[in-house]
């Protein structure tokens, strides 16, 4: 009886006859009851952990137009805050734009100018007010005056690098839109560069 797994053993009965004795887990095995749970049971599993990857993966971005139809992305743990100021309020120190902002002097760099797209510096220096993403740099906050703030999402995506400009980071396609990836750091010090180097040459 050892060899068949359907059956536990055998006993013998008050009445004195044999009776065999069903091994319910065998038998389960048998009519792959077992397996087809336990299948389910590994593929319940692996979908759980493919979502929790997944949603483990997926980033906050703040997106923000550039142009007329351009879009751009920045890591939503690199702002500060966001703020809107009048054009008035803008000043000028060391040959910047800056505002006063919470007791600093706050320096304004305006992405599309550095990312060099003249049609862009029209759009904004008509504008009324400036959109502005604070980043802190240093411990001092930078202001980066963009087009216009489009909305915060928190998706997963794939990035493919960029190396012709200097401030992009990567390219993905985040809410069904090819996006640039705004590299902070390099924009600033993109933004630095191109101020000295104008100073040099005035």
């Amino acid at each position: 009886m050892k060899s068949i797994n359907t059956y536990a053993g055998a006993t013998i009965m008050g009445d004195g006859r044999v009776a065999l004795i069903l091994d319910v887990l065998g038998l389960a095995q048998r009519a792959n009851v077992v397996n087809e749970v336990r299948d389910r049971a590994i593929a319940d599993k692996d979908e759980k952990q493919s979502l929790s990857t997944a949603a483990s993966q997926r980033s906050a971005v703040l997106l923000f137009q550039h142009g007329q139809n351009g879009r751009i992305a920045v890591d939503l743990s690199l702002v500060s805050r966001l703020e809107e100021f009048p054009c008035d309020s803008v000043e000028i120190a060391a040959d910047q734009e800056v505002v006063q902002y919470r007791g600093q002097i706050m320096p304004l760099v305006r992405v599309s100018e550095v990312l060099e797209s003249s049609r862009q510096k029209n759009i904004n220096h008509e504008q009324e007010s400036l959109q502005v993403v604070v980043y802190m740099h240093n411990g001092r906050s930078v202001g980066l005056v963009v087009d216009r703030i489009l909305d915060i999402v928190e998706e997963s995506f794939v990035t493919q690098p960029q190396s012709r400009r200097q401030g992009v980071l990567a390219s993905a396609v985040i809410q069904k839109r090819v996006t640039d990836i705004l590299d902070v750091p390099g924009l600033i010090a993109a933004a630095a560069n191109s101020h000295a180097h104008a100073a040099t040459l005035a």
